[in-house]
C-alpha cells in the first residue's frame, strides 16, 4: 500500500523483492520499473541499482550513459557503491 502511494522506500522493497525472487519469480523487467519510481523520488539505493540494472542489461536494454547518469545521482547521494561503479565506468571507458 505504502508503495503504491508512492512511498520511495517502499517501491525501492518491490524492487527489491521482484529483482531477488522473493515471494515469487525473479524478474528484473517489473523490479526496474519500481526502482525507476524510487529512484525518480531520490532514493538513492533505487538509484544505485537501476545503474546496476542497465549496466548489466537486466530487465532493461544495458546503457551505459543511462548507467552511468544513474550511478552519479547516487553517488552524490552518498551512496559508495554507486561511487564505485561509476568509477569503474569512467575508467573503462577510457
Amino acid at each position: 500500500l505504502a508503495a503504491a502511494n508512492g512511498d520511495p522506500s517502499a517501491e525501492f522493497d518491490v524492487g527489491a523483492r521482484l529483482a531477488e525472487g522473493r515471494g515469487g519469480s525473479q524478474n528484473f523487467k517489473e523490479a526496474a520499473k519500481w526502482y525507476q519510481r524510487s529512484a525518480e523520488r531520490g532514493f538513492a539505493q533505487a538509484q544505485y541499482r537501476l545503474g546496476t540494472l542497465y549496466e548489466r542489461g537486466l530487465g532493461l536494454k544495458a546503457d551505459a550513459e543511462r548507467a552511468s547518469a544513474w550511478y552519479q545521482r547516487a553517488a552524490e547521494a552518498g551512496n559508495v557503491k554507486a561511487m564505485h561503479n561509476l568509477a569503474v565506468l569512467n575508467a573503462n571507458q577510457q
